[in-house]
């Protein structure tokens, strides 16, 4: 049975092999840089797919992102002890 190809897999050059390459998907970026907030996953997720994924488009893709940011940013705020408006100031 074939697989069916994933929206969200690359092919890549790889770093250690110039002249190779790998695959690489979001979720394994997401997991090398670390990245632990889930609307900070979702915002990268979004960026790196925009318009590419067949359901939404690019701009929807991004305003979606932007959405993501900003609660990651109130998120970030709540887990310091800050707001939001703290960091418009």
């Amino acid at each position: 049975m074939t697989q069916k190809p994933s929206k969200y897999i690359r092919c890549v050059n790889a770093v250690d092999d110039f002249s190779g390459f790998t695959n690489i998907d979001v979720y394994s970026v997401l997991e090398a840089f670390a990245v632990k907030c889930p609307a900070t996953q979702h915002a990268i997720k979004k960026l790196l797919c925009a318009g590419i994924r067949g359901q939404k488009t690019t701009a929807q893709d991004l305003e979606e992102a932007r959405e993501s940011i900003t609660r990651a940013i109130q998120m970030e705020m709540q887990r310091h002890g800050g707001t939001v408006e703290d960091l418009q100031a």
